[in-house]
C-alpha cells in the first residue's frame, strides 16, 4: 500500500508538473520576452524624446528673420500673387514692370490617353507651379533682372526665355520683350 501511494503521488506530482508547471513556465517566458520588447520600446522612446527636444532647442535658437527666409525659400503654399508681387518689385528696380503674368499649378495625375502607355506617378511631398511673364526692357537689364531672380530667396528653376524686338517709341532699337518662364514648388501639407 505504501508503494502505491507513492506511485500515486509521483504520477501525481507528474501531472501537474506537466499540466500546470510548463504552461505556466511557458507563459513567463513569453511574458519575459514581451518585457524585453517592451523595455526596448521604452528605450528608444526615450532617445526619440531626447532627440526631439534636442532639435527642439535647435529650432528655437533659429531667429525669427531666418524662419522668414526659409518660408520664403520654401513655402507652404502656393502663394502666386505674393511671388508675383517680388518680381515686380525686382523688375521695377530696372524700369520693368511684369505682363502677361499666367500662373499654372501641376497636377498629379495616373491618367493617360493612350491606353496602352503606362504612366508612372510619383507623389512627392512638394507641389510645382509654372509662372510664365513678359518684361520689356534693354539687355543689360534683363540681365540685371535674372542675376537679382537668382539672388531671390524663392526657389525657382527658368525653364525658357524668348525674346522679341520691343514696340518703345524712345529706344525701338535697344528695347525687347522678354517672355520668362519658370517653375517654383512649395511644400504641401
Amino acid at each position: 500500500m505504501k508503494n502505491l501511494i507513492a506511485i500515486i503521488m509521483i504520477l501525481s506530482s507528474g501531472g501537474v508538473f506537466y499540466y500546470i508547471t510548463i504552461p505556466m513556465y511557458e507563459e513567463v517566458q513569453t511574458l519575459r520576452a514581451k518585457k524585453v520588447e517592451y523595455d526596448q520600446a521604452l528605450n528608444s522612446s526615450q532617445e526619440a524624446q531626447k532627440v526631439r527636444a534636442s532639435l527642439e532647442t535647435k529650432y528655437n535658437k533659429i531667429s525669427v528673420e531666418n524662419l522668414n527666409r526659409l518660408e520664403s525659400f520654401l513655402p507652404n503654399n502656393v502663394d502666386n500673387i505674393r511671388l508675383i508681387i517680388e518680381i515686380d518689385k525686382i523688375a521695377g528696380r530696372y524700369n520693368m514692370t511684369i505682363g502677361n503674368a499666367q500662373v499654372t499649378v501641376s497636377k498629379e495625375s495616373s491618367s493617360s490617353d493612350n491606353p496602352d502607355e503606362v504612366v508612372v506617378v510619383e507623389s512627392t511631398t512638394y507641389g510645382i507651379g509654372k509662372l510664365s511673364f513678359s518684361v520689356s526692357g534693354k539687355y543689360e537689364e534683363y540681365l540685371s533682372f535674372i542675376k537679382d531672380l537668382e539672388q531671390s530667396l524663392r526657389l525657382i528653376n527658368i525653364t525658357s526665355v524668348s525674346l522679341s524686338s520691343g514696340s518703345s517709341s524712345k529706344d525701338s532699337g535697344d528695347t525687347y520683350e522678354y517672355k520668362t518662364s519658370f517653375d517654383t514648388y512649395w511644400l504641401k501639407q
